[in-house]
């Protein structure tokens, strides 16, 4: 179970990200937008192809970055899945899981392969702490908002298709790094802390071999 530690560290690690990544995101969804307009290609017909031409942009886009706060992109995968690692931390950017009651877009299960389940189970906690998190973005654009989000979430264990995920740190990565450290851990009714916001005015509101949810 996470404890206030691990979240200071993983929320200091990500605090120099947030900008980013959310501009390389913003770019990625806005082409692959503008190739299905200019194609006139419906997204009835090609279930799931705006998303993965969007995954593709995303690396392209980070490249482009300058400074991504200490992080670096992990090499090309095969279906476009976008990784970073931040020392011994991993982040890996996944399409959201099926909608649930009350989570319109929750982390996908980790299927069969092999290496997703090791890294959702998240054993290397046990040899580096919280700096060795295997973290997951879920990235999706969010009606509510209109705009681009990214969900983080460190897996605990692996589960299967239409079970609840099994995380301890859940939160909505902020766009801007001075409103992720004003995020403070909370604990819910389910024994797990998650990150809510402090008591401040300044903060603003399918599976495949290689991981085709990606």
């Amino acid at each position: 179970m996470a404890t206030q530690e691990d979240w200071t560290i993983v929320r200091d690690a990500l605090v120099s990200l947030c900008e980013p990544l959310y501009r390389a995101a913003d770019r990625s969804y806005d082409l692959a937008d503008d190739h299905f307009i200019q194609h006139g290609m419906d997204e009835a017909d090609h279930p799931g192809g705006r998303a993965h031409l969007a995954r593709h942009h995303l690396r392209n886009e980070l490249k482009k970055e300058k400074e991504l706060g200490g992080w670096h992109l992990g090499r090309p995968r095969p279906n476009g899945e976008v990784t970073l690692g931040h020392r011994q931390m991993k982040l890996r950017l996944l399409r959201p899981g099926p909608a649930k009651l009350y989570d319109p877009f929750p982390p996908p299960a980790c299927g069969r392969n092999r290496a997703r389940i090791s890294f959702y189970r998240n054993a290397r906690l046990n040899l580096f702490g919280a700096a060795g998190s295997n973290l997951i973005g879920v990235w999706t654009f969010d009606p509510d908002l209109e705009e681009i989000a990214i969900r983080i979430v460190r897996p605990i264990r692996a589960w299967k298709f239409q079970e609840y995920g099994q995380v301890d740190i859940d939160f909505l990565l902020p766009r801007q790094g001075p409103a992720l450290g004003t995020m403070e851990f909370v604990p819910t009714d389910e024994d797990m802390l998650l990150p809510g916001f402090g008591d401040t005015d300044e903060v603003e509101g399918e599976e495949d071999a290689d991981g085709a949810s990606g």
